[in-house]
């Protein structure tokens, strides 16, 4: 294990002991199942927010509605949450507020950087005024020069290019921890990825304790945290703390109606491995149509290799099934033929035996009335003999009787 051999136990919380990955998979298949629930409810959420945008009588109460517009919008539909964006940056500029306006150019640019649109988010940054932008402002503006660098980067096929944008990267990283609110999400994250790179994964664990324990369970913020705590364990290589923390990070995601899914795609890899392939085609399915309402082109980058891998396994596998159940149905039939047959030759012979029982019992009762009636015949001999030797008895008695009558008496 990785950790052994830098000398480094990670300490699991009691949560991760007592982990269940199947009954974790079960409520994730519940929540993908619901999902069209989860979607309603945003929606409506949604309308009821443009509603209230639609009723403002000024600028300023459109500018605060429409930026709860692009909040609703940015995990939900990326395209919206682009036009929300530019309409909050004309608003800011109508009432004079410079510092959102140029905050959400920078926001535009990473929602932009979000679907591909490298060149776009670029140029509106480099029109960003940076001297008009506060802390919070400056740390969206780093933020998302981060995210373009780090997408030019990870998709050029130019090793120059990448080493470039990769060191840019770090240097708009090493910008925004000094603006960064510490208390912040962003920071606990950027913190957690230089304790990875320095290999400190005990010291990463415990900003991500702290991460989690200001996160509400069941929100995109604790579905995020959630993902990065997964990296963690990727680095260390505990496999099932990795397939844990992703599962937990997708379930909170599709509850909350996230359309710009990323844990569910990693996940799905992982359950292709393991063998997993019906949940993993499912997951990767569900991910597609995410991206799909999402509409973003990076998503679609990603999950499009990983789509046409898991469907070749799922269908390889349904291939293999199919011709088992073939054989399997082959078999069936032969025994079935060989059992029906069998059958038929053990009803013709139950029809013959049963007629043989019958004649045996018609002869049965014949030899019955036959020795019936020798036992009558005898019988009547019997008393035919009988008065026969009555007769014979009397006429000898009566012979005898006779002679004596006959000798003369000699006295």
């Amino acid at each position: 294990m990785v950790w052994l051999l830098l000398g480094t136990i990670p300490v699991l919380s009691q949560e991760e002991k007592d982990v269940d990955l199947e009954a974790l998979y079960k409520q994730i298949d519940k929540a993908i199942e619901e999902s069209p629930l989860y979607v309603q409810a945003k929606e409506e959420e949604i309308k009821e927010t443009y509603d209230l945008f639609m009723k403002a009588k000024n600028a300023e109460n459109r500018l605060e509605i429409a930026e709860q517009l692009f909040w609703l919008y940015k995990p939900f539909k990326n395209d919206s949450a682009i036009h929300y964006a530019q309409l909050i940056v004309d608003l800011a500029k109508e009432v004079n507020r410079l510092a959102v306006s140029n905050r959400y150019r920078a926001l535009l640019a990473r929602q932009c950087s979000n679907a591909g649109m490298y060149v776009e988010a670029s140029g509106i940054l480099q029109k960003t005024d940076k001297t008009a932008l506060d802390r919070q402002g400056l740390t969206d503006y780093f933020d998302a020069c981060m995210h373009v660098c780090g997408e030019v980067a990870a998709y050029t096929l130019i090793p120059q290019i990448r080493d470039y944008y990769y060191a840019e990267q770090d240097h708009y990283r090493d910008s925004l921890l000094t603006v960064v609110d510490p208390a912040s999400d962003n920071y606990l994250h950027l913190q957690m990825s230089v304790l990875c790179a320095r290999q400190q994964y005990q010291e990463a664990l415990k900003v991500s304790d702290k991460w989690l324990n200001k996160t509400v369970s069941g929100t995109h913020e604790d579905a995020y945290a959630a993902y990065y705590r997964h990296i963690v364990y990727a680095n260390i290589g505990n496999e099932k703390m990795v397939r844990y923390w992703l599962g937990k990070s997708a379930f909170d995601d599709v509850s909350c109606a996230v359309m710009d899914q990323a844990a569910l795609i990693n996940l799905a890899q992982l359950l292709n491995i393991d063998g997993d392939l019906e949940r993993s085609y499912r997951y990767i399915r569900f991910t597609w149509q995410c991206n799909n309402f999402f509409n973003t082109r990076m998503r679609a980058n990603q999950i499009s290799p990983v789509l046409n891998v898991i469907e070749k396994n799922y269908q390889d596998a349904i291939d293999r099934n199919t011709k088992l159940l073939y054989i399997i149905a082959t078999i069936g039939t032969i025994l079935a033929i060989v059992f029906f047959s069998f059958l038929t030759i053990l009803l013709k012979q139950k029809k013959k035996l049963a007629l043989a029982q019958q004649e045996v019992k018609k002869k049965n009762e014949e030899l019955e009335a036959s020795n019936h009636k020798l036992k009558w015949m005898n019988e009547r001999v019997m008393k035919n003999n009988k008065q026969l030797f009555e007769i014979n008895a009397r006429l000898q008695e009566e012979k005898n009787g006779i002679l004596d009558n006959s000798i003369p008496d000699q006295s």
